[in-house]
């Protein structure tokens, strides 16, 4: 995590905690220079030229991710989509991401509900379906990786508003 409490963590700061001292065996088992690898590590030098791209001591693969999202959103592609990359990561690693919307200090306390109770409802549509499809037929490979789908989004969905919820209950909006 970052050390510096309330900023997002850098690029080279979330390399370090998953490559640590061990580059060369990182850049053997990826098929890299092991100096690339360390720089991913390392702080970028240009930290206070604003002119400079990078935050890392070399481009990597989380400011090429960060980029390609930059120019999805610079295209107008809905939210959705370029977030794509997040959500495989999530899904790959059994981890779920909590939107937060930019408005939250201006969302009343009945829109969060309403939306918790939709939700809830589309989330219970999507059991009954998918209940009654394997009762039926079964449930084929491609139509279960949809329902799996659909059910990420609609927890990723229910937890961000319960964390709205309690934060406006709490008096704690960010």
């Amino acid at each position: 995590r970052s050390e510096l409490r309330g900023t997002a963590m850098k690029s080279h700061e979330a390399n370090k905690a998953v490559i640590k001292d061990r580059a060369k065996t990182f850049a053997q088992r990826l098929g890299l220079n092991s100096s690339t690898v360390y720089k991913w590590t390392e702080e970028s030098s240009c930290t206070e030229d604003p002119s400079c791209r990078y935050p890392s001591g070399s481009r990597n693969y989380l400011d090429v991710m960060e980029q390609m999202m930059e120019i999805a959103i610079a295209f107008g592609d809905p939210r959705e989509d370029y977030i794509s990359p997040i959500v495989y990561l999530e899904e790959r690693f059994k981890r779920i991401g909590i939107d937060i919307p930019e408005n939250i200090r201006s969302i009343k306390p009945t829109d969060i509900t309403r939306e918790l109770l939709k939700t809830a409802k589309e989330f219970g549509d999507l059991v009954t379906v998918s209940s009654k499809a394997l009762e039926k037929d079964g449930i084929d490979k491609k139509e279960n990786e949809k329902i799996q789908r659909e059910a990420w989004h609609l927890l990723r969905q229910t937890v961000a508003l319960m964390v709205l919820s309690n934060l406006q209950a709490t008096g704690k909006m960010l």
